[in-house]
């Protein structure tokens, strides 16, 4: 699902369609704290527990390839 925050105006200038860098940034810092939050909140409690660092890091790569 596409929130409003996600749409990014766009102009045409020249032929081209262009962006500005700061909402492309906007997005980008956005889309990254939500994903570290994501992982934040699955290895939350028990599984720092029982999972080293590197299975941490191995789930966190497979996360990105679903």
């Amino acid at each position: 699902m596409k929130h409003t925050n996600d749409i990014i105006a766009a102009q045409h200038f020249e032929g081209e369609l262009y962006i500005k860098a700061s909402d492309h940034h906007r997005i980008v810092r956005d889309k990254v704290a939500a994903e570290r939050e994501a992982c934040a909140k699955y290895f939350d409690g028990h599984w720092r527990e029982t999972w080293t660092d590197e299975q941490i890091a191995e789930a966190i790569r497979a996360r990105g390839q679903e």
